[in-house]
Parts: structure tokens; C-alpha cells; sequence
């Protein structure tokens, strides 16, 4: 926003230099008078004929009433353009900088749901690669999502409390060693149906309809084989009734 309206200042003071040199009486001065239009205006004076002088005075005479002068102004001009080079430059190393980060490794140290699912009684979380762990996150915020009364973040360390508390308990009946002791069979194994009504999570209408293909993923398949055979012969026979083809 800033630099749009610098931007402006500057092209008024050109446009200021256009009216006098085309024999029109001189415009209004801006009211204040940014440094920047009488950086532009001193820049271009330089390169025109110096009997273009009326704007010039009165330039002067508007910063001599605000006890400063045209030197002044440009300078409080240049000292503001050296701030802003300074400043891009620090945000063009910033972001150099963040490019270098292994931000997949920050997002573990600061996440509390990675913190919690590190309690794995089974003891495997920890030791997974980062895409499995990712995926477990991510089963994580799937099941907090539906959760609309409370926040996100809120909610997900809910659903990975709930989901080592689940672990722990399948831990304590049958030993760290069975497969339920460890997070990943509640959050993304057979474990999660019971994890699901366990944080009162209800799947949206597509995630329903997966599941239902998923579950019955023979079926599915056949079916819609079934139905896109179907369609190809009944388009074929209303072609070739179209065309005049005899009947059987």
C-alpha cells in the first residue's frame, strides 16, 4: 500500500512537469507534500529546461512553510528508498533461510500430537519413517475434523490421547507385543471402528459411500462393469435403430 501510493506521488510529479511543458498553468500541489514528488520533480527539472521554474517555487515555498527545504526532502527520500533495499534484502535471506530448514522435523518437535503419539506402548511409533508417521497425523486430523464445537488443535490432541489411551489398555490385557497395543490399529487398522465411536466421530457422506465401496469391493467392481457394459450395448442397438438397422 505503501509503495502504490509513493508510486502516485512520483507520476504526479510528472504529470505536474507534462502540464507545464504543454503551456498549462501549474497544478496543485499535493496536500502533504510526499518527498518522493519532489525527489521525482528535482530528478526530472535536471532534465528539462530550467525556466521551467513556477512548480519549483512553489515546491519551495511549500516546504519553506513546513521550515524544510527541497534538499531536505530528497534526502529524507533517498534515506527512505536505502531502508527499503535493506529491508528487501533481509526478507529475500529470511526466506533463503527458511528454504534451508527441514521443516518436517520442526513440525514434529513443536506438534503436541506427535509428542502424544510417541507414547506408543507398543514402542513401534518412534522408530517409523516420517511418511508413516505423517499418515498417522493425518488419520489423527481426519478424526478430529468432525469435531466442529471444539478447535482443531484442541481436538486432535483429544483424538491422540484417546488413541494411546485405546493402546494402552489392549497393552495391558494382552501385552505390548499384540498388534491393538500399538496406535497405528486404532488410528488406520481394524482398531479404528472402535476408536471412531470412542471420540464420537461420524464420517461425511463421501467418506460413507468409500467405505461402503471398500467393504463390498467385489461387488462394486462387477457392478460396474456390469453397468457400463450394459450402457455400451444399449447405446450400440439405439445407434443401430437410428440408422435404420433391421430388427432380430
Amino acid at each position: 500500500m505503501a509503495r502504490a501510493w509513493l508510486r502516485a506521488a512520483r507520476l504526479a510529479a510528472d504529470a505536474a512537469l507534462a502540464r507545464l511543458e504543454s503551456g498549462g498553468l501549474p497544478s496543485p500541489l499535493p496536500d502533504p507534500l510526499p518527498s518522493a514528488f519532489v525527489a521525482q520533480l528535482r530528478q526530472r527539472m535536471r532534465e528539462h529546461d530550467p525556466r521551467i521554474s513556477p512548480l519549483a517555487a512553489a515546491v519551495e515555498a511549500a516546504l519553506a512553510a513546513r521550515a524544510t527545504t527541497p534538499e531536505d526532502a530528497v534526502r529524507a527520500e533517498n534515506q527512505r528508498q536505502a531502508t527499503d533495499q535493506v529491508s528487501t534484502g533481509n526478507t529475500v535471506t529470511s526466506l533463503r533461510f527458511c528454504s534451508t530448514l527441514d521443516w518436517s522435523r520442526f513440525v514434529e518437535q513443536v506438534s503436541p500430537v506427535e509428542e502424544i503419539l510417541r507414547r506408543d506402548p507398543a514402542g513401534v511409533y518412534p522408530r517409523m519413517d516420517f511418511a508413516s508417521r505423517d499418515r498417522y497425523r493425518h488419520a489423527v486430523e481426519d478424526l478430529a475434523g468432525a469435531d466442529q464445537k471444539t478447535d482443531a488443535g484442541e481436538a486432535q490432541v483429544r483424538v491422540a490421547l484417546r488413541t494411546v489411551e485405546s493402546a494402552r489398555r489392549a497393552a495391558e490385557r494382552s501385552g505390548t507385543g499384540d498388534k491393538a497395543a500399538h496406535v497405528g490399529h486404532h488410528l488406520i487398522g481394524p482398531g479404528r471402528r472402535g476408536l471412531e465411536i470412542d471420540v464420537a466421530y461420524r464420517p461425511r457422506l463421501g467418506g460413507r459411500l468409500r467405505r461402503l465401496a471398500f467393504a463390498h469391493a467385489t461387488a462394486a467392481y462387477l457392478g460396474g462393469i456390469a453397468l457400463l457394459t450394459g450402457a455400451g450395448v444399449l447405446g450400440a442397438y439405439a445407434y443401430a435403430g437410428a440408422a435404420g438397422a433391421a430388427g432380430p
